[in-house]
């Protein structure tokens, strides 16, 4: 995270202590600390390229902490596209959509 993201940060988060640690493996984590001492940690990916971004999330986990989002608002805020994997390959298909492909491979054998 450069100098200017980190000021970005702190703009964008004012009325709370933000500060940075180093996690065991070197990654960087920005720790926001709230007036009510409730502390929020994320490491910052390695990529940041929105900033709005990285805060909007320390936003989205107070509203869940404190009890102020519908289920379904927190279901659309999760990307998708950056959920782990266990192989960290694509998703493998449903076992219906295997079974849907073999049926197909063997009605053309």
């Amino acid at each position: 995270m450069h100098e200017r993201d980190m000021n970005d940060t702190s703009r964008l988060l004012a009325g709370y202590k933000v500060s940075t640690e180093t996690t065991p493996n070197g990654d960087l984590m920005v720790v926001l600390e709230c007036p009510d001492s409730k502390l929020y940690k994320r490491v910052v990916p390695k990529n940041l390229k929105d900033v709005a971004g990285f805060v909007h999330r320390f936003k989205l986990d107070m509203l869940i902490d404190q009890g102020h989002l519908p289920r379904k608002d927190i279901l659309k805020a999760v990307d998708r596209e950056t959920l782990p994997t266990y192989m960290q390959g694509p998703l493998e298909t449903t076992r219906y959509a295997r079974l849907w492909e073999d049926r197909k491979l063997k009605s053309k054998s």
